[in-house]
C-alpha cells in the first residue's frame, strides 16, 4: 500500500463476523443470527457485547463496514437499534472471553479469537453475516529516518516471510496459529493458513475504502458521534 509517498506492508489479515455460545442460544430459544439484521430480534435484548470503539479498533471496523453497505444515516440507525439489544460495551479482550463464559449470547468481531476460543472446548461459533463481509489488516512499517535502518530492514523482511529463518522450524507468517492458537490470516501467498482460519476467498468481500476509514480525522468523527449518539443519549 502506498499513498502521499507513505508506503506500509500488510502483514496479516482479519475477517468481521458474529460470535455466538451455543449453550446459551439453546437456552434462549434462538437460533444463530445469520445477518446482521438477525442480530436486532428482541430475543437478543441484553445478550449482545461490543467492545468499545473508544479503546478497540474492532467496533470501529463494525461501523466502517456498516457505513459502506447502508450509508452513514441507515448505518446509524442501524446502530441504535443494536444498541437496544447489547449490554455493554466492554474492553475488547473482554468480549470473546465474556462470550465463552455465558456472560452474553452473540458479539460481532473479528472471527480468529472465536476459533481460538472453541479450540480451547468454549461453546462459541462463528458466524460470517450474510452479504458483503467486513475485514481489517494488519500493517507494518519502517520510519523514515530509522536509527536502525538495517535492522528495521531485516525485521520486515522477517514479518513478511513465509521461509523459515536458520535458527527457526516454522516460517514468520505461519507462527501465530503453529505456535500460539492465532487464527489471523497470512498475507504472504505461499505461506499456509491454519484449517482452523476461515476463507476469504470464499466471502464476498467489501471493497474497503481505506483511505477513508483509515484517516484519523475520519475516526475522531465517527467514534465522537457514535459517543454522542448512541452510547450517551438517553
Amino acid at each position: 500500500m502506498e499513498k502521499c509517498g507513505d508506503k506500509t506492508s500488510i502483514i496479516y489479515m482479519l475477517v468481521l463476523g458474529s460470535g455466538v455460545n451455543s449453550e446459551k442460544l439453546q437456552k434462549l430459544g434462538v437460533k444463530a443470527p445469520q445477518s446482521w439484521d438477525d442480530l436486532l430480534n428482541p430475543a437478543f435484548k441484553g445478550e449482545i457485547q461490543l467492545p468499545d470503539p473508544r479503546s478497540s479498533g474492532t467496533t470501529y471496523t463494525i461501523m466502517a463496514t456498516l457505513i459502506q453497505k447502508l450509508g452513514k444515516e441507515k448505518a446509524f440507525e442501524y446502530l441504535k437499534k443494536l444498541n437496544e439489544n447489547v449490554s455493554q460495551y466492554v474492553k475488547s479482550n473482554l468480549v470473546t472471553a465474556n462470550l465463552s463464559r455465558g456472560e452474553s449470547s452473540a458479539s460481532i468481531g473479528f472471527v480468529h479469537a472465536y476459533a481460538t476460543e472453541k479450540e480451547k472446548g468454549a461453546p462459541v461459533e462463528t458466524v460470517i453475516p450474510a452479504g458483503k463481509v467486513g475485514y481489517a489488516l494488519g500493517g507494518a512499517s519502517i520510519i523514515k529516518n530509522a536509527r536502525n535502518l538495517e535492522n528495521a530492514k531485516l525485521f520486515m523482511d522477517y514479518v513478511l516471510s513465509a521461509e523459515a529463518p536458520k535458527h527457526r522450524s516454522t516460517e514468520a507468517q505461519e507462527l501465530p496459529w503453529r505456535e500460539h492458537g492465532v487464527y489471523q490470516i497470512p498475507t504472504n501467498v505461499n505461506a499456509k493458513a491454519s484449517p482452523s482460519s476461515v476463507d476469504p476467498k470464499k466471502f464476498d468481500l467489501l471493497d474497503f475504502d481505506f483511505d477513508k476509514f483509515g484517516s484519523s480525522e475520519e475516526g475522531k468523527r465517527l467514534i465522537d458521534k457514535w459517543l454522542t449518539e448512541i452510547k450517551l443519549a438517553k
